[in-house]
């Protein structure tokens, strides 16, 4: 399978075919090599208008991919069915000849959501807490800081709870386009 992409306007398309025991960079300066069994890190990324993997591998830097292309104009298109099918075969590819752990970066949206709600449901426990029980004024210092602990719990929370790691059986949908 081949998928072509180029990362920036300006920059030369680049074309990366799967094969049965390696995958190939074509560039129009050269051919790169990377063998499945040297690959040791996969990296899916969501940005906000496209995605992208990188894959980490022995030997040579980084390779990023990228969902989308830019056509003649300097447009950026979206590749999109090309990408996803690109991925899922690179993915059965490396699970069978690779040892690679498969991480996920990006989409903070949700995170950020749930600690915004986890933040104020502690703020109203804390407010309620004082009105009620403690007989202090609204806002007190003691509400103040047990909101901002609050605040701190549901971050600190949210951050470890978030995978980062996927299985490669299971690419996880919000990370394909």
């Amino acid at each position: 399978m081949e998928y072509s992409f180029r990362r920036a306007a300006h920059e030369p398309e680049i074309s990366v075919l799967l094969g049965h025991l390696e995958l190939a960079v074509h560039t129009n300066q050269a051919v790169e090599t990377i063998p499945y069994d040297g690959i040791y890190r996969v990296k899916l990324h969501r940005h906000g208008g496209y995605f992208s993997i990188t894959v980490y591998s022995n030997g040579h830097k980084p390779l990023h991919i990228t969902s989308r292309r830019w056509d003649a104009n300097g447009k950026a298109v979206q590749n999109t069915s090309a990408y996803i099918t690109f991925v899922r075969v690179l993915h059965f590819h490396l699970r069978d000849k690779a040892s690679a752990g498969y991480h996920l970066a990006g989409d903070l949206g949700a995170q950020v959501i749930y600690s915004l709600i986890g933040a104020a449901v502690g703020l109203a426990l804390s407010l309620t807490l004082d009105l009620t029980s403690l007989n202090l004024m609204p806002l007190g210092p003691q509400s103040i800081v047990l909101g901002a602990t609050s605040l701190l719990a549901a971050l600190t929370w949210q951050t470890w709870r978030s995978p980062d790691k996927y299985d490669p059986g299971q690419i996880p949908l919000h990370f394909l386009p």
